[in-house]
């Protein structure tokens, strides 16, 4: 049987997780319900595995439309994997970024080579969808 990650952060939350945390004192297997173990091949639970494959196609979908027909394919490859050439070598997470945002608030960019950088993972969550010159 395995954890639903999805479920284990709702459970968390919820009014009887925080009841359990306050009766055992820390988490642990012993204060979980069994409703949040799962028989799936797949990490997640069955509703949370559904959901995660649409938010995934729905950002694929995204960057295909921000992906002009000029654009050179083989480039932005490249640069992903570069991405993960780095965090192997470094030890540090890095990700690719949008310099111009997708989903920008006053500005939206394209799927582009050169619209794209490689930073550590943290800048990149502290930057979120925002533009930064």
């Amino acid at each position: 049987m395995k954890l639903c990650p999805d479920c284990l952060s709702n459970f968390k939350r919820s009014r009887s997780g925080k009841l359990a945390r306050k009766l055992h004192g820390k988490w642990g297997k012993e204060v979980w319900t069994k409703d949040l173990y799962h028989d799936e091949k797949t990490r997640k639970c069955q509703k949370h595995h559904a959901q995660s494959l649409a938010d995934c196609s729905a950002r694929r979908a995204g960057l295909n439309k921000a992906t002009p027909f000029w654009a050179n394919r083989k480039e932005i490859k490249e640069i992903y994997k570069k991405c993960i050439s780095i965090t192997r070598e470094t030890g540090i997470r890095h990700e690719v970024d949008h310099i111009v945002p997708l989903k920008g608030e006053n500005v939206s960019g394209l799927h582009v080579h050169w619209n794209l950088q490689i930073i550590k993972a943290n800048e990149n969550r502290s930057k979120s969808n925002k533009f930064k010159v």
